[in-house]
């Protein structure tokens, strides 16, 4: 009988700890499964310049940062007494989607950010030349002054709104490359890790692996949630109305992502979990009968 007492109580001992050790890998997989799904949500959408580009287009940017451009030169107009004409065709949608998208080149090659102005430059310019010659105005030396000062900062106007911070973007470019290739490396270790532990707790315990992706899935689900009831996503203001207008979209993007990962996560893990659950009763009820 003492025997037999101290067997039974080696195999709960042992049931025990191996039950202990599941949930302790079952804790560290669903972590790693949290932190894989933002990982990948970000390379694949923040981190790659086409998708970013394709945004860029589809929440109307190009556009917004073309009527926000031209209503800072209209500012400028109303102070110098010229006529709006002197506006005319110096920008078009066309040439700011070209040096947004050379910056985002420039940004996610790791090179210094150079936006060229000397078309804007040389039309304005034309076009002011024009104005005087049409108004038989004279010019002197201070007119002169103050029409190069007018002309600079119309061109301020738009470097200011395409690139916003030279610095901070020249910056961004130079980390960009090694923030990619941490993330690639980050993703890759994340995938081998989660794949070594999920192995490890299907062998110990089947329904852990299910526990796993059931309360990873609910952690992204309740963050999705979380964000839009504490987070006015949609109200968010950064530098100007286009930016913000893309950051939110593509908050709500990324947001999104994790919310459909999710539920594809919760409901692989609950049909684990009946699946393991079913095993174990049909097992306990052949060992009954």
């Amino acid at each position: 009988m003492q025997n037999v007492y101290l067997i039974r109580k080696l195999v709960i001992n042992i049931f025990n700890k191996k039950k202990l050790l599941s949930y302790t890998l079952c804790i560290f997989l669903t972590l790693f499964l949290i932190l894989l799904s933002i990982l990948c949500v970000i390379k694949y959408t923040i981190l790659n310049k086409e998708y970013v580009k394709q945004q860029l287009n589809s929440s109307n940017y190009y556009t917004d940062l073309y009527n926000i451009i031209q209503d800072g030169f209209n500012n400028y107009i109303l102070q110098s007494g010229f006529d709006n004409k002197i506006l005319d065709n110096i920008i078009t949608i066309s040439s700011i989607t070209d040096d947004v998208n050379n910056l985002i080149d420039s940004l996610f090659a790791g090179s210094i950010v150079n936006i060229s102005t000397s078309i804007v430059q040389d039309t304005l310019h034309a076009n002011i030349e024009n104005f005087i010659s049409e108004h038989n105005y004279i010019v002197d030396d201070e007119t002169s002054s103050n029409i190069k000062i007018f002309e600079d900062s119309i061109i301020d106007v738009y470097i200011n709104n395409i690139v916003y911070s030279e610095n901070i973007v020249n910056t961004i470019s130079t980390f960009m490359p090694k923030v990619q290739k941490l993330f690639t490396i980050a993703i890759i270790a994340l995938v081998v890790l989660s794949i070594v532990l999920a192995i490890l707790v299907f062998i110990l315990n089947k329904a852990s692996l299910g526990i796993s992706l059931v309360s990873s899935g609910l952690l992204l689900i309740f963050s999705h949630f979380y964000s839009y009831i504490n987070i006015a996503i949609n109200n968010i203001l950064i530098l100007n109305k286009a930016f913000s207008t893309f950051v939110s979209h593509i908050l709500n993007i990324i947001l999104n992502n994790l919310f459909i990962i999710g539920i594809v996560g919760l409901i692989i893990g609950l049909i684990i979990i009946i699946l393991a659950s079913s095993t174990v009763f049909k097992n306990r009820k052949m060992l009954t009968d």
